[in-house]
């Protein structure tokens, strides 16, 4: 008996396992469970929605007397008489006959022995759960918080740079500029000007696209100083043709400050040509 006593322990660790009901003191654990022990082993079966199978999920049929599997064979577990349980199996190594004894009555006894120590252990892990959700929610809103603070700290250096004219990108550098500069001077012929127009400084208006090329209907004369308007317009058309002709391929400018060279205004005068 304590050896039966201990199989249906074992078995009641197994069914434990494989049941998804709550533990709670009015819920019934046994429920579409049976439990045997056949010659010292265990046979728990359970009722799915499919239908009947072993605790492994191994599929069984039912019959008017018991059950019936097929594996290598046919088994056959089915009650004779009254709580009188026979397993009979006939396999190609012959046929075998067990006496089973029905122990779903004494698994339920000790379920409802394990249930409260079972129901402490759930809620635990429900408080824990709980504990678990509530640091959720709290470093949710924490980093929600982080969010509004991180924008209102950027809205607030926008309208501090706007208060105070800051672009929002650093200017070109000293080097940078002349980088520019000699670009176009070096397209820049001056031996095609009369004397006159040597002397002619123009002011000229340029857009650039974002890989530095002009656009050409951009290009525009904004001021003048000397000179005739005839020899204003040769210069002109002269400082045109070297930014056209030195840009074709794109000025090497830095994509980071094209907020500042987008639109530029080169002076070519007679000492030379100058970034505004």
């Amino acid at each position: 008996m304590p050896r039966l006593f201990l199989k249906a322990l074992t078995l009641t660790v197994l069914i434990l396992g494989i049941s998804s009901q709550a533990a709670k003191a009015d819920v019934d654990l046994t429920d579409g469970i049976r439990a045997f022990i056949c010659d010292g082993n265990t046979l728990a079966l359970r009722e799915t929605e499919e239908g009947w199978a072993f605790a492994s999920g191994f599929p069984l049929s039912k019959t008017s007397e018991g059950w019936r599997w097929e594996n290598d064979g046919s088994a056959y577990l089915s009650e004779r008489k009254s709580g009188e349980w026979v397993l009979e199996v006939l396999s190609p190594q012959g046929y075998q006959k067990s006496e089973c004894v029905d122990i779903t009555d004494g698994v339920a006894h000790v379920i409802e022995v394990v249930k409260p120590k079972l129901n402490d252990n759930i809620q635990a892990v429900m408080a824990e759960l709980a504990e678990v959700k509530t640091e959720l929610a709290r470093a949710e809103q924490n980093n929600l918080s982080l969010t509004r603070l991180n924008s209102s700290i950027k809205s607030r250096v926008a309208e501090l740079r706007k208060q105070l004219s800051l672009p929002s990108n650093p200017p070109l550098s000293v080097g940078e500029k002349m980088a520019l500069r000699v670009a176009v001077q070096d397209c820049w012929n001056v031996g095609s000007l009369s004397s006159l127009a040597l002397e002619t400084t123009v002011v000229v208006a340029v857009s650039l696209t974002q890989d530095g090329k002009p656009v050409m209907s951009s290009i525009r004369q904004v001021g003048s100083e000397g000179g005739t308007s005839a020899s204003v317009s040769q210069a002109f058309e002269t400082a045109r043709r070297a930014i056209i002709r030195c840009g074709a391929r794109g000025f090497q400018l830095p994509n980071d400050k094209y907020d500042q060279w987008k639109d530029i205004e080169l002076t070519f005068s007679p000492e030379g040509i100058r970034l505004k």
